[in-house]
């Protein structure tokens, strides 16, 4: 995804940690940033990583959504580029309560096959 304010966030999937999925119709809207991603052509699950190399703010919270509905965050404090820190994040999944009702499972984001169909 974009870079906004010295913050670069990139969803890079299993098979290819190093490298960032294509990004589509980007745009910037009240300190957001939206970007479209197609479906890979094979299953496959991904993660989101947030990073920061310059000032941003003494704290930062940071929220997903996938198709419009929230699937996770991260906050942190004490980061400010006097500290000489590096701000990394990486967003790996989401989490959802047992049937117990008190453990927590941690499940992989998915990407599923996608069958567009012949016409």
């Amino acid at each position: 995804m974009p870079t906004l304010n010295h913050i670069s966030c990139t969803l890079r999937l299993a098979n290819s940690l190093d490298e960032a999925v294509p990004e589509y119709a980007t745009t910037y809207n009240d300190c957001a940033v939206s970007t479209y991603i197609a479906i890979p052509q094979h299953r496959s699950w991904f993660k989101i990583h947030l990073n920061s190399d310059g000032c941003v703010a003494p704290g930062l919270a940071a929220f997903v959504y996938v198709d419009g509905t929230y699937v996770g965050n991260k906050n942190t404090i004490g980061f400010a580029s006097r500290s000489g820190k590096r701000l990394r994040l990486v967003f790996d999944g989401f989490e959802e309560l047992a049937e117990d009702g008190e453990s927590v499972l941690k499940r992989n984001w998915w990407f599923e096959e996608f069958n567009v169909g012949q016409f």
